[in-house]
């Protein structure tokens, strides 16, 4: 079985959302629960996306700069590999997204408010925002490959044994 989406919101939800191209087999319903045995695919999450999902969430504590940043924008660079990341229209960080055990995490490369370099560690906050709003996956899913490339960020997923439960 092959799902894709176009990375229109789904219906009650605001904003864009990830395309996904997933081939899946051994698929089975049993009442609000379909069990799958495998798949893989990917999931490109646009520029838009991410910005959307960042701004949505709030800045953590662990960060110096506190409440007072929000991500205005996200733009892929694959000609480096990075995102640059505009924070309040003051600041911008540069972060290269990679997996651990995983786990995707956007590693700070460099920041800089009106054009003068910070330590990367000052927006630490905003770099486990960004991390948790692409983090939820179903049971039994993991990542398997991320890449920057033009208008966004594709991620690999692989899974076996997935259980998938309705939201509705």
């Amino acid at each position: 079985m092959r799902i894709t989406t176009d990375g229109s919101a789904a219906e009650g939800a605001s904003g864009p959302a990830p395309a996904i191209d997933i081939r899946a087999e051994g698929v089975r319903s049993e009442g609000d629960v379909t069990h799958v045995d495998s798949l893989n695919g990917t999931a490109f999450v646009s520029d838009e996306a991410m910005t959307t999902a960042a701004a949505g969430e709030q800045v953590g504590g662990d960060s110096m700069l506190g409440g007072l940043i929000q991500v205005q924008q996200i733009t892929s660079d694959p000609a480096s590999g990075t995102l640059r990341v505009s924070i309040s229209g003051l600041a911008e960080a540069v972060v290269t997204p990679r997996l651990t055990n995983g786990n995707l995490e956007m590693q700070p490369e460099q920041a800089s408010i009106f054009g003068f370099t910070l330590p990367p560690e000052l927006l630490g906050g905003t770099i486990s925002m960004m991390d948790s709003a692409l983090a939820e996956l179903p049971e039994g899913v993991e990542l398997t490959g991320v890449h920057v490339v033009d208008g966004g960020m594709t991620v690999d997923l692989a899974g076996t044994d997935v259980v998938l439960e309705s939201t509705n």
